[in-house]
């Protein structure tokens, strides 16, 4: 993510499985979520009001982390109105978060918070860097493996982050589960998970979750939620569709008019043809050596978007699509209010998906593996990226 303003990144899972998937140029894996800060200058500020919350990162490079660019001599201005909140990080190669600070005679980093995060397992007990003391707020965070320097304040503490018991906490009173909480007596039994993600064996009868409530009482065989019906999947016989264009594996992009009975081969096709309000809907299958840029604008009112229909998968797989690493999947580009949600991105000897000189903006509930450079990225400015799963993403 590069010179971003008024972003948020919000309830995305990064992890990475395999070591083949290390950066080629370090011994480690890339980074989880990482903001870079590339040629600004005193009269172009980037990097400024950002949300991270709500985001899963395992066993990544780094976990959270600014860069600033000084390349070429160049100073660029610093982070300001960053949240960083409500997120886990675990196991990380390098620091779990890290924000690098410029001398610069421009902006200083400023307005930063801190605050109720779940940080442990960086490598060698690393708990990580965030520069300037001055410009953050920091508050209610845990750190297990011992507090750390700079968070040393009277809400911060160190406990198992499964914690249930409020005796634990001292003066940190903010956390602990609500009485009633749906989560206590849900644990989950794993006798049949011999190891954890480290592969430190399990100790007998192990569980996952929470058993016990605030004031100790177990319930390890909770009644279950009933199951909801499934709601009936349209099917190929249904004739109340809902209106929009059409993409289907058959389509076709020379001869297809975006209608059911005639669709299109390529979102890239149905995106330039989409108005404002419409959905470009798209028919489940593998879509093959794909390469292709959106390029759609809707309104304030009257967004675009860009789904799969109803529950069918999509997988849009780049093999064989020669996708050089600068080049994407999917490459969002010159486009205004479009929502891109619900795919898997597999495959790609470049990027995932990319955003790039547009505004508004939402990636939502994606899965993107395996690809060579980054799973997701971009710029520009009202950008969300939520709900999204990465792994085995090189840098």
């Amino acid at each position: 993510l590069n010179k971003l303003e008024n972003a948020i990144v919000n309830g995305n899972h990064v992890y990475i499985t395999d070591t083949r998937f290390n950066r080629s140029d370090r011994s480690y894996p890339a980074h989880g979520i990482n903001i870079a800060n590339e040629n600004a200058r005193s009269t172009l500020p980037r990097s400024n009001n950002i949300i991270l919350s709500n985001n899963l990162i395992v066993g990544t490079g780094a976990g959270i982390r600014y860069w600033h660019d000084t390349r070429g001599g160049y100073e660029d201005n610093n982070y300001r109105d960053f949240q960083v909140v409500n997120n886990v990080i675990i196991g990380t190669h390098k620091q779990p978060i890290d924000f690098e600070d410029v001398p610069s005679d421009y902006i200083q980093p400023s307005n930063a918070t801190l605050h109720n995060n779940i940080i442990f397992r960086g490598l060698n007990g690393d708990k990580g860097n965030i520069g300037d003391l001055s410009a953050w707020t920091i508050s209610h965070n845990n750190w297990p493996d011992g507090i750390p320097s700079f968070a040393q304040e009277p809400n911060s503490f160190s406990a198992d982050p499964m914690f249930v018991n409020p005796d634990f906490l001292g003066d940190a009173t903010g956390f602990q589960l609500q009485e009633g909480s749906s989560s206590i007596g849900r644990g989950t039994s794993i006798n049949d998970v011999p190891a954890d993600f480290w592969g430190n064996a399990h100790a007998s009868q192990p569980s996952l979750g929470i058993h016990e409530g605030a004031a100790g009482t177990v319930n390890p065989n909770p009644t279950p939620n009933p199951t909801p019906n499934p709601t009936p999947n349209p099917g190929e016989g249904t004739t109340n569709r809902a209106p929009g264009l059409y993409v289907a594996t058959n389509g076709s992009d020379s001869t297809g008019n975006g209608s059911w009975e005639n669709p299109y081969r390529t979102i890239e096709k149905a995106a330039s043809k989409a108005s404002a309000g419409q959905t470009v809907y798209v028919r489940g299958g593998t879509y093959t050596q794909v390469m292709q840029t959106v390029k759609a604008n809707g309104t304030s009112n009257d967004w675009i978007t860009i789904r799969p229909y109803e529950n069918e998968q999509v997988i849009l797989d780049g093999e064989g699509a020669g996708i050089d690493e600068s080049k994407s999947i999917i490459n969002i580009s010159g486009s205004s209010y479009v929502i891109f949600q619900g795919f898997e991105v597999r495959n790609s000897t470049g990027r995932g998906i990319s955003v790039y000189e547009s505004e508004h903006i939402i990636i939502r509930d994606n899965k993107v593996h395996d690809v060579q450079t980054r799973g997701i990225g971009g710029s520009g400015h009202y950008l969300t990226f939520e709900g999204n799963e990465v792994w085995n993403a090189v840098r």
